[in-house]
């Protein structure tokens, strides 16, 4: 697995341009919407997301919530299109999306 740290740059600060990750997976969201759990390499402490359409994910094994489109709210532990992660203790993390929805995932160490 390779680092996310880069010489020069703050460790505080998520890097613009990061290294190719040996650890990558390719998710798809189907149109007719089904959760998905990708476990999360040994060694990693960072993730870093591309998605193709809306997502949504939590990493404290708990399930995603996906809203509807109606104005209520609901409190939750899912998160919309995440960018970058830390994940040093989480061990999953779980995807869902409305639609159809093609997410890559890169993770560092």
């Amino acid at each position: 697995m390779n680092s996310l740290l880069i010489s020069g740059v703050n460790n505080a600060a998520f890097p613009e341009v990061t290294p190719v990750s040996t650890d990558t997976f390719q998710v798809t969201i189907p149109s007719t919407p089904a959760q998905e759990t990708i476990t999360v390499p040994a060694g990693a402490n960072f993730v870093k997301f591309s998605g193709s359409a809306d997502f949504w994910a939590t990493f404290q094994n708990s399930n995603v919530v996906v809203p509807t489109d109606s104005g209520t709210a609901a409190s939750s532990h899912s998160v919309m299109n995440p960018v970058a992660k830390h994940v040093r203790n989480v061990s999953k993390i779980k995807i869902n999306a409305k639609g159809l929805c093609h997410i890559s995932l890169e993770f560092f160490a």
